[in-house]
């Protein structure tokens, strides 16, 4: 019988191994979510050093992209954020079989130890203010999501070397308001997203190129306050939109996003949770959906504020992706094609806030435990509250 049940079992993975095909992309390359592991860039040094937290947590215009109901200010300010993302080992492996490319020696790639960079330091730059006693408004420019391939490199005829440098950029502008009524507070955020895309790899083409796309969308958010508790929740709906690149067309679904988090103040302390998910489905049927999961603490004296965080941030497809050739190409598609791993990211986060009277100094760094990506993040942000400012001058002027 044990013999029968390990036969069985093997014949099932030989099946499941013949079986198997390949998917194509549904999204330019580095717009679909398995590359959101490196893409992704965890605005706010403050939410960064409590594992990226803040759904449920008040703050200024920098926490309104977690939570546009968490955005309270009893005064005007001004927020700027850089950071510093380490580079890191691709996360897939680049498959070509020169043999399948029929009448064609004189184009092969070179394998290179690739790595995926993020050149942008300019994280966040924003201005938030209240009206009168329950509204609050910002505006803000951000760069959630930048990856640079660095670099993809062809040989062609006699030799030559052909290198390209892909990369995807998406710079954000939002307008935000939120409102309290009772021990609820309401907030919309709406956004105006320029995404960018230079010499992507995934067209057998020898020129340099670049595309751009240019987009509105939203996010809801609510908030809840009971005793020392809150309580949050947002949603972003998923984004239909064609894009129409210089080599490829595509109909891409950018996927919807439910958020949930908790905050409980206890003293000195805070302590939050936070679960982010993403239907990753939603832009192709062979990715899981994405549950982030998030947890911190701060510890908050009279001029420092120390915090300690962890995030979980799961792989959401492993096996073989095509590489599209191009519209008015001769080769097969299925000539080329990425091996693309499942990683799953231990990600542990710290920060500090040095306090005034007229600004906050804030300092947050990430790097990921799992021995399976090199990735480290380091941010460096400045809180400034104008009417502080504004004593602090006409002391200094008058003393």
């Amino acid at each position: 019988m044990k013999k029968l049940l390990l036969i069985s079992s093997i014949l099932m993975l030989i099946c499941n191994i013949l079986t198997a095909t390949r998917i194509d992309y549904t999204a330019p390359e580095f717009m679909q979510c398995i590359y959101g592991q490196y893409s992704t860039n965890y605005i706010n040094t403050i939410a960064l050093g409590r594992g990226h937290t803040g759904i449920a947590i008040k703050g200024n215009i920098v926490n309104s992209l977690l939570n546009p109901a968490s955005l309270e200010m009893n005064q005007s300010g001004f927020d700027i954020e850089l950071a510093m993302k380490s580079e890191s080992d691709e996360f897939a492996e680049y498959i070509f079989r020169e043999s399948s490319r029929a009448g064609d020696n004189d184009a092969t790639y070179v394998n290179r130890k690739n790595i995926y960079k993020s050149s942008n330091p300019l994280n966040f730059v924003g201005f938030g203010f209240p009206y009168k006693e329950k509204w609050n408004f910002g505006f803000s420019f951000s760069t959630p999501k930048t990856l640079k391939f660095d670099n993809y490199t062809k040989k062609v005829k006699a030799g030559k070397l052909y290198v390209v440098k892909p990369a995807y950029n998406v710079y954000q502008y939002s307008f935000t308001s939120s409102y309290k009524y009772t021990f609820l507070r309401f907030g919309l955020t709406t956004f105006l997203s320029y995404h960018s895309y230079r010499d992507n790899r995934d067209y057998w083409n020898f020129g340099k190129y670049s595309d751009e796309a240019l987009f509105f969308s939203f996010k809801s958010g609510i908030m809840a306050k009971w005793r020392n508790f809150n309580f949050g929740l947002t949603y972003t709906p998923q984004l239909n939109r064609d894009f129409d690149l210089t080599y490829e067309k595509y109909s891409v679904t950018i996927p919807a996003i439910i958020s949930g988090g908790t905050s409980v103040k206890l003293g000195n302390f805070l302590l939050s949770c936070d679960l982010d998910y993403e239907q990753c489905s939603q832009q192709n049927s062979e990715f899981e959906d994405r549950l982030t999961i998030k947890s911190g603490f701060e510890y908050e004296d009279k001029k420092m504020i120390y915090r300690l965080g962890y995030m979980f941030v799961p792989g959401i497809y492993e096996g073989e992706i095509n590489i599209p050739t191009g519209q008015n190409e001769v080769y097969p598609t299925d000539v080329d094609y990425i091996y693309f791993s499942s990683i799953d990211q231990y990600l542990i986060t710290t920060g500090v806030t040095i306090k005034s009277e007229f600004i906050n100094l804030n300092l947050g760094g990430m790097v990921d435990l799992s021995g399976e990506t090199d990735i480290f993040q380091f941010q460096l942000s400045t809180s400034v509250i104008f009417e502080g400012l504004k004593k602090k001058i006409m002391e200094t002027i008058f003393d």
